[in-house]
C-alpha cells in the first residue's frame, strides 16, 4: 500500500487561474474581512470558499475548468488573507494608545516609544494617514517581521508535516473535509452540494443586508431608521442583571459565529461556552454577590460592551492570564512521551522509498529559516531595547516556535481545533526581572517571532496530500501573494480610517477589544498589586492544570481547550456558536448524520460567502458616496 501511495503523481496548482482567484480573494475579500474585524473584533471566516466557488462558477460558464490542484491553492490563497487584516489596524491601534483614557490611566501614555507609533505632536492622529514619515520604523518593524516570520511558519509546517502525516498519519479532520469539498466543486458529480451551497449564499446575503449593508447605506446617506439591528451583539443584561447582578449575556449577530458552531465538532462547542459562561455570567455574577473583586466594577444596568471591559480590568485580567498559560503549556508537559517519540521521528527519518508521502525537502529549509528568522528578531529586540537580557528573547525564539507546532499540529490533527497560548512572552519578562518598559512594546510592536508557528501550513500540507497538489506549487504561490497582500492590506486600512475615525460607532468592535487590549498591556507593564495579583495567576493556571488533566482521562483533548479558549471568549459570541451547534445536530438528527456531515461546511461556507459579498457590496457604496462628498460639483 505504501508504494502504491509513493508512486502517486503530484501536480501542480500554480497556474495563471489560481493566480487570478489569489488576486480576486484580496481586490475583493479583503476590505469586507477589515470591515469585519473592525465591527466584530473577530476575523471573518468564508471568504475561501466564495472565491473558489465564484472561481469555478465562472470557469465552467466560459467551458473551462479547475483542478482539485488548482481549486486547493485558490482556497489556501483566501485563506491566507485573514492574517493581513490585522498589520495595519494594529498600528491605529498603537497610535489611539498614545490618546487612550486607560493609557494615561495606568500611567504609560508618555512612556511609548517612537518605534511603536508617532508622538502625537506629527499630527498623525488627527490627519488620520499613514502618509507621514514618523511611520517608517512602526511600520518597518511589523512588517519585516511579518514577512520573515512566514518563511519560519513554512519550516515549521514541513516539520509537524513529518511528524504529524508522514510518521503519526494523524486524521486532521477539518483538513479531510475540506479537501473532500474541493474535489466536490471541481469534479462536480454532486450538483445538488453545488445548488445547497447556492441557497445558503443567498440566505447569508439577506442577512448580511439586514445587518451590514442597509448600515452602510444609511450612514452613506444620513438616513435614520427607528431600529436596526445590533452588531456586534444582542445585549440582554438589563434583563440578565435584575436576578444575576453582574453577569452578562447576549447573542451575536454575525453569522459567522453561527455558521463556527454549525461547522465545528460539538464537543468544542460546548467547551467554548462552558468556559464563557464560567467566567462572564456565573462568575460575574459571584465576583458581584460576593465583593470578590479588590475594585468595585459593576453598577446596575451595565450593558455587556462595558461589563466586559470593567470586569477584566478589575478582577478577571490574572486569572484569565493564568488559564491560557496552562492550557498552552499542560498538553505538552502532561504528555513527555509525545516529545520522544518527535525526537525518535525525526532520527529515523524514512527514506524516499519507504514514505507515505512522495515529495520530501531537505533538512535546511527548516533549519535556515529558523535560525535566520531568530537571529533577525533578537537583533531587532536587542537593538530597540538594549536594556533587555537578550538571552530571554534568544531562548524564546528559538525553542517557543518549535514547542507551539507540536502542541498545536496534534490538536489540529486529532481534534481540528486551534489554539494558540497567550502571554508567554509577557510572562517570560516579568521573570527575567526587568524593570524598563522599551521591551514590552517591542513584543507589542511585532519585533518577537517566539509565538509564530506551523500548525497551520502543517495542516494545510494535509489538505495539499490529500489533493495530491504539489507543496512547492503552494509555497511558491504563498510567496508571490505575500507582498501584494501587505500592500493591499495597508491601502485599505487607510481607506477606512480615512472614512471615520478608529474607534467610533462605524467601527463598533475597536470601541469594545481596543479599551480591554489596553488594560492587558497596562497590567502587563505597570503591574499595579490591587490588579496584578501573582496568586491569582498561580491559582487559576493551577485549577485550569487540573480541570485538563482530570478532563483528559475521560473526554476528547478538544473539551478542556476548548474550555480555556471560551474564557477569553466573550459570551455572545459563545452562545452563537452553540446555537449553530444545536442546529446543526436537530439537522444531522432529521436528514441523517452522514448526509450532514459531508454538508455542514458546505452550508456554512455559503451562509459565510453570502454575507461577505453583501458587505463588500456595502463597503463600495459607502466609499463612492463619501467620495462624491468631497467633488467640487
Amino acid at each position: 500500500v505504501v508504494s502504491a501511495i509513493s508512486k502517486r503523481r503530484l501536480r501542480s496548482g500554480l497556474s495563471w487561474k489560481s493566480i487570478l482567484g489569489m488576486l480576486y480573494a484580496l481586490f475583493v475579500f479583503l476590505p469586507a474581512q477589515i470591515y469585519i474585524f473592525l465591527a466584530t473584533g473577530q476575523m471573518p471566516t468564508g471568504v475561501q470558499w466564495f472565491a473558489l466557488l465564484f472561481l469555478v462558477e465562472i470557469a465552467a460558464l466560459f467551458g473551462s475548468s479547475f483542478t482539485k490542484h488548482e481549486a486547493i491553492l485558490v482556497f489556501s490563497f483566501a485563506t491566507f488573507g485573514f492574517v493581513h487584516v490585522q498589520q495595519f489596524v494594529n498600528l491605529i491601534y498603537a497610535e489611539w494608545l498614545r490618546v487612550s483614557p486607560i493609557a494615561k490611566g495606568f500611567g504609560f501614555a508618555e512612556k511609548i516609544p517612537s518605534f511603536y507609533s508617532p508622538p502625537l505632536e506629527t499630527g498623525v492622529w488627527e490627519a488620520r494617514t499613514f502618509f507621514h514619515e514618523s511611520w517608517l520604523l512602526p511600520i518597518l518593524i511589523p512588517v519585516t517581521t511579518f514577512s520573515l516570520g512566514v518563511f519560519l511558519s513554512i519550516a515549521l509546517g514541513l516539520f509537524g508535516r513529518e511528524i504529524y502525516i508522514e510518521a503519526e498519519s494523524l486524521p486532521f479532520p477539518v483538513q479531510e473535509m475540506t479537501a473532500q469539498a474541493v474535489i466536490t466543486l471541481t469534479e462536480r458529480k454532486e450538483p445538488r452540494k453545488i445548488q445547497l451551497m447556492s441557497l445558503c449564499v443567498v440566505v447569508g446575503f439577506i442577512y448580511g443586508f439586514l445587518v451590514y449593508t442597509s448600515r452602510f447605506i444609511t450612514s452613506a446617506m444620513q438616513w435614520n431608521l427607528p431600529w436596526q439591528i445590533p452588531i456586534p451583539w444582542i445585549d440582554m443584561n438589563m434583563y440578565i442583571q435584575q436576578s444575576f447582578p453582574g453577569a452578562s449575556f447576549g447573542i451575536a449577530t454575525d453569522i459567522n459565529f453561527f455558521s463556527l458552531g454549525l461547522f465545528l465538532p460539538t464537543i468544542v462547542n460546548i467547551g467554548v461556552f462552558l468556559g464563557s459562561f464560567a467566567i462572564y455570567f456565573l462568575g460575574s455574577w459571584l465576583s458581584v454577590s460576593y465583593n470578590l473583586s479588590p475594585v468595585k466594577w459593576w453598577v446596575p444596568n451595565m450593558n455587556i460592551q462595558l461589563a466586559l471591559q470593567r470586569s477584566i480590568m478589575y478582577f478577571w485580567a490574572p486569572i484569565l492570564i493564568g488559564i491560557s498559560i496552562a492550557a498552552g503549556l499542560v498538553p505538552l508537559f502532561s504528555r513527555p512521551q509525545v516529545l520522544f517519540h518527535i525526537f525518535n521521528v525525526l532520527r529515523k527519518k524514512p527514506s524516499t522509498k519507504e514514505r507515505k508521502f512522495p515529495e520530501e525537502f531537505s533538512v535546511l529549509w527548516i533549519i535556515l529559516p529558523v535560525l535566520f528568522t531568530s537571529l533577525y528578531s533578537i537583533l531587532l529586540t536587542y537593538y530597540l531595547a538594549p536594556d533587555f537580557p537578550i538571552w530571554v528573547i534568544a531562548v524564546l525564539n528559538f525553542l517557543m516556535p518549535i514547542l507551539l507546532t507540536i502542541i498545536g499540529g496534534r490538536l489540529s490533527g486529532e481534534a481540528g481545533i486551534s489554539f494558540t497560548p497567550q502571554y508567554i512572552n509577557e510572562t517570560a519578562i516579568l521573570a527575567s526581572g526587568y524593570k524598563g518598559t522599551d521591551a514590552w512594546f517591542t513584543l507589542w510592536a511585532g519585533s518577537w517571532t517566539s509565538l509564530r508557528t506551523g500548525e497551520m501550513w502543517c495542516s494545510l500540507f494535509r489538505a495539499l496530500d490529500l489533493t495530491n497538489t504539489s507543496m512547492r506549487s503552494m509555497i511558491l504561490g504563498r510567496l508571490i501573494q505575500l507582498p501584494i497582500a501587505i500592500i493591499l492590506s495597508f491601502i485599505f486600512v487607510q481607506l477606512f480610517w480615512s472614512l471615520s475615525p478608529i474607534p467610533s460607532v462605524l467601527y463598533p468592535g475597536t470601541q469594545i477589544f481596543w479599551p480591554i487590549q489596553a488594560t492587558y498591556q497596562g497590567l502587563w507593564l505597570t503591574r499595579p498589586p490591587e490588579l496584578f495579583r501573582i496568586e491569582w495567576i498561580v491559582g487559576s493556571f493551577t485549577g485550569m492544570a487540573i480541570i485538563h488533566l482530570l478532563f483528559s482521562r475521560f473526554f476528547p483533548t478538544a473539551l478542556p481547550v476548548s474550555i480555556a479558549a471560551g474564557c477569553g471568549t466573550p459570551i455572545p459570541y459563545a452562545v452563537s456558536q452553540l446555537i449553530g451547534g444545536i442546529v446543526g445536530l436537530v439537522v444531522s438528527i432529521i436528514t441523517g448524520k452522514e448526509f450532514y456531515n459531508s454538508h455542514k461546511q458546505i452550508i456554512a461556507a455559503g451562509l459565510t460567502m453570502g454575507e461577505g459579498i453583501s458587505i463588500v457590496f456595502g463597503v463600495c457604496f459607502l466609499l463612492i458616496v463619501k467620495s462624491m462628498w468631497v467633488m467640487p460639483y
